[in-house]
């Protein structure tokens, strides 16, 4: 991976042919046609896991705080509660997170999805760094 310098009026042309979800390098690479499908001797790359992000949810999915609970609700049935709030710990926050977005992935939730879930923490005004 390298680092490169560009200017303003290159990064608004990124952004202008940019997809929601897409990184910089995704973008380059569908405008200069550079297959990211892994071989079969080759790891998946970041690029490649952005394409499978890509697909549309089929199953109708909510996430919210409220009343002190992390509540993921697949519109199928599943459901699965936390409790949480803003004064617990940093590792109790990651924790809980982490088995929301498990239960998320097992009940086939997307990027788009699984990401849902992690906003919900904020928008509970629940913050913690990666």
């Amino acid at each position: 991976m390298r680092t490169i310098r560009i200017s303003d009026e290159v990064w608004g042309e990124i952004a202008k042919k940019g997809k929601f979800g897409e990184t910089p390098d995704d973008v380059l690479k569908r405008v200069f046609g550079i297959d990211t499908r892994p071989t079969d001797n080759q790891p998946p790359s970041q690029s490649f896991i952005f394409h499978q992000r890509a697909r549309k949810a089929t199953v109708t999915m909510s996430s919210k705080v409220e009343n002190g609970r992390l509540i993921v609700k697949f519109h199928k049935g599943q459901s699965k509660e936390w409790p949480i709030s803003k004064n617990d710990t940093v590792q109790k926050i990651r924790e809980v997170r982490k088995e929301a977005c498990d239960f998320a992935k097992l009940n086939g939730a997307t990027f788009g999805q699984i990401m849902a879930v992690k906003k919900a923490f904020t928008n509970a005004g629940i913050y913690v760094s990666k």
